[in-house]
């Protein structure tokens, strides 16, 4: 929405409001304080579920704005560009890859965390601790700012729980999992044997209607072939 279009917004024919504490005054009435001191309504505060923890080394390129598409539309393997950066082989970056040379899995999740509880104090319908236990035993994540329909449904179950007073709220729906049209990350290996998740996947789903799945070779060959095409001064993280 436009910032004018923001400004047109009324939430007082609602019973309820549902939103994101959003900061900036660009959203002008759907902003946080503006909610806070205009909506009379029933109003929560959910979360924006965006967790690094699971996806350590999927990132942007470039400037927002002007992002680098890659064989992932927007999102890049961080190890897969400093190879590329360094001059490695193909072959040389699928070992790497293959390892996750260079990530720090612990480190990543002990930040993703924390950033989850810094976000949650704005929040009214908290979901970090059982964000967590679902991750733990489940696939939940595209990729980083994607969650999947599974950990959605769980979030919606519990933001109706909370806004019904019905504490065992179940949400039945055969809804389908749009945002895996925006492609999938893979659960590593290592990434699987140091967090002990019990899934994994090594291979990247590419956006678009057939989801396409990549092995890491022909991921590597794909983002290698457009680095190639990109000024490196716009290959920045």
């Amino acid at each position: 929405m436009t910032q004018a279009e923001c400004e047109k917004v009324s939430t007082a024919d609602y019973d309820a409001v549902i939103a994101q504490p959003l900061m900036s005054g660009r959203y002008g009435k759907l902003a946080r304080n503006s909610l806070l001191a205009n909506c009379k309504s029933n109003l929560l505060f959910i979360h924006n579920l965006h967790f690094e923890g699971v996806c350590p080394d999927c990132t942007y390129v470039g400037p927002l704005g002007n992002r680098v598409r890659g064989p992932m539309g927007t999102y890049h393997s961080s190890i897969v560009l400093r190879a590329f950066l360094e001059g490695k082989s193909v072959n040389e970056c699928v070992s790497i890859l293959k390892k996750g040379t260079g990530i720090d899995v612990e480190e990543v999740w002990r930040n993703a965390i924390y950033s989850l509880r810094q976000r949650e104090k704005d929040i009214t319908v908290p979901f970090v601790d059982e964000l967590l236990l679902h991750v733990k035993s489940n696939h939940c994540f595209h990729v980083f700012n994607h969650p999947n329909a599974y950990l959605l449904k769980r979030y919606a179950e519990k933001i109706l729980a909370t806004l019904l007073d019905e504490p065992d709220r179940v949400i039945e729906t055969k809804q389908p999992d749009l945002l895996a049209r925006h492609g999938s990350w893979p659960t590593y290996s290592w990434l699987a044997e140091t967090l002990d998740l019990p899934y994994r996947n090594d291979q990247f789903i590419i956006p678009n209607i057939s989801n396409e799945p990549l092995s890491m070779t022909e991921f590597v060959e794909r983002s290698y072939k457009m680095y190639l095409k990109v000024d490196k001064e716009n290959l920045v993280i």
